[in-house]
């Protein structure tokens, strides 16, 4: 039997009220549904939670234990900070969460708190500083050994926060050197960045992009500096954007031309800066657009619209033009027919790159504002609408777009 788990499944008393918990509330996206029956979400590269109709468990896994007490096993989600821990346990609160514990501070090194689901399933909300319980890498006790549980094995939380007492021998620490340093010029997928439980970043195209409400400028100024100390010791600079009530940081290695370990350590400096200025993240409101134009021919048009804009190519994307100076939005050439497609006289599109867990809200947000579903077929990718005119715009995610 392979070492792997791939689905957690959750026998759901109101299969509605799951649902509306999870995707709604915690704005979590379905790969799959069957109303009235499961519910299923891709938690993980390879994991899936499964959300299934209580008298459908029961009638194929057996009846349900009743009593007193909690289920006896929870459902971790660990994070990159301390300030991650309580953005989670807040943004589940508001979603209808019951706060059955406030974070706080444990014996072995990290910082926890837990919340119940609509049926009483412990979700814990973790930050552990050892590696394991970041990346799944071993690592030794970090304990001061007179710590309870610090001798004759694990302390009884350790394998739920992934830790390890294993001393590490000096060919994995080797390793572990080697693959730091293959990492640096290794661009990262978008689910190797998720795995980094980056909470308050996303993958927009070959960037990571995160949006901090300072709430005052005076603050957005500190962030920025702070992030402009930790850029320079590092000897990688992000973009920075500063308004009045926020600051926006987008990370990339331009080296690679994608996102690499060097922007995921920047990332958890920035959001630990943020997290002591007292800055809130907000990837909800993360966005990047592009236009598209429908060509049947992209070198009659393309010199063009690079001389007219200011933008520049490459030979490694040919359908692409971009601003050199990062403002304007990337202008991409669609191969057609002479016409558009659906046979209306619309060259241009909009498409607008959203976080997975955003894309399904904003889809409805514009259905319930007059416009059309057109397809859905390519979700999670893109789902294609169209307004009462039959102009159409593009909602696009970066899962699956990775073979």
């Amino acid at each position: 039997m392979d070492q792997r788990i791939s689905f957690v499944t959750l026998a759901a008393a109101d299969l509605v009220a799951s649902r509306a918990f999870y995707c709604d509330g915690l704005g979590w996206t379905a790969a799959l549904e069957v109303p009235g029956d499961v519910v299923m979400i891709e938690v993980g590269e390879h994991v899936v939670l499964s959300l299934w109709d209580r008298a459908a468990f029961e009638a194929e896994v057996g009846p349900i234990a009743t009593g007193a007490g909690v289920p006896p096993f929870t459902l971790a989600h660990n994070v990159a900070t301390r300030a991650e821990v309580d953005t989670v346990l807040a943004t589940a609160r508001a979603a209808g969460a019951d706060p059955v514990g406030v974070a706080e501070e444990r014996a072995w090194g990290g910082y926890t708190g837990y919340f119940a689901d609509p049926d009483g399933y412990r979700w814990e909300v973790a930050y552990n500083p050892g590696p394991l319980g970041r990346k799944g890498a071993a690592v030794s006790d970090p304990r001061d050994p007179s710590e309870p549980g610090a001798q004759g094995g694990p302390h009884p939380g350790a394998q739920a926060h992934g830790e390890s007492t294993a001393e590490p021998t000096t060919e994995a620490m080797n390793a572990a050197g080697d693959r730091e340093d293959r990492d640096d010029r290794t661009v990262l997928t978008g689910h190797d960045v998720e795995a980094e439980l980056l909470a308050d970043w996303r993958v927009m195209f070959d960037q990571l992009h995160a949006r901090f409400a300072t709430g005052d400028f005076a603050t957005g100024l500190r962030l920025v500096a702070a992030i402009g100390e930790a850029a320079e010791a590092m000897d990688h600079h992000p973009d920075v954007e500063l308004t009045y009530a926020g600051v926006v940081v987008r990370l990339s290695s331009h080296d690679v031309g994608g996102v690499t370990a060097r922007d995921v350590r920047l990332a958890r400096e920035v959001s630990d800066a943020a997290g002591r200025l007292g800055a809130t993240p907000e990837p909800h409101r993360l966005s990047v657009l592009e236009l598209a134009l429908d060509t049947p021919d992209l070198e009659a048009v393309r010199p063009f619209w690079a001389a007219l804009l200011g933008y520049e190519g490459t030979d490694e994307v040919p359908d692409e033009l971009r601003d050199p100076s990062g403002h304007g939005p990337t202008l991409w050439f669609q191969e057609s027919g002479p016409r558009s497609p659906q046979d209306v006289e619309q060259r241009f599109h909009l498409d607008l790159r959203v976080p997975p867990e955003v894309a399904e809200s904003r889809v409805r947000a514009a259905v319930e504002a007059g416009g059309t579903l057109v397809t859905d077929g390519y979700a999670p990718r893109f789902w294609v609408l169209a307004d009462a005119q039959g102009n159409q715009a593009c909602i696009t995610t970066w899962l699956g777009r990775e073979s």
